[in-house]
């Protein structure tokens, strides 16, 4: 009922759903209340995660007026769920306007490097430590650090061993 009355009285024109999960009941449950065209932005990795709500995610693709992954491997995921959503969906990755500031050699003799992420297969961190194994031996005192969680925080370590000297943090 509250969420009935926050559509009538907000009246959105647009209902952006920034993820799906148990919580989009919500809306799909009260999308007369206040007819709006709805969007819905996936993440990678969120299909995977509500697997035992693959009927729900699937009614909430279905029911936007378009949809949104952050990757095209998001996307792709998405697409397999939901197939009759690919002509009203699109990827737009999250950016950053690139600084106005022009490259100047490091105000250090020791290169630093920084993935921040979700540990997950399809952000591929396995191909940061790929081409960082290939940097150091040019550059033995590079560090790189990895931070973040997600399912593969426990196997990265494993599989940079085998591939140049490691030292975690």
């Amino acid at each position: 009922q509250r969420v009935i009355t926050l559509k009538r009285t907000f009246a959105p024109d647009l209902v952006h759903e920034s993820s799906v999960g148990p919580s989009v009941l919500f809306h799909l449950d009260t999308e007369g209340a206040h007819p709006a065209p709805s969007v819905v932005t996936l993440h990678g990795g969120q299909i995977e995660a509500a697997a035992s709500t693959n009927a729900l995610v699937r009614r909430a693709l279905c029911a936007a007026d378009w949809v949104v992954g952050c990757s095209a491997a998001a996307l792709h995921e998405v697409r397999q769920l939901a197939p009759e959503i690919g002509p009203c969906s699109s990827v737009i990755p999250h950016g950053l306007d690139p600084p106005a500031l022009a490259p100047e050699p490091l105000p250090f003799d020791r290169p630093r490097l920084l993935c921040l992420g979700r540990l997950a297969p399809l952000k591929g961190f396995d191909l940061a430590l790929d081409a960082f194994a290939s940097l150091i031996s040019r550059f033995p005192r590079a560090r790189l650090l990895i931070a973040g969680d997600g399912p593969e925080r426990a196997t990265l370590p494993c599989r940079y061993r085998t591939r140049a000297p490691f030292a975690q943090p």
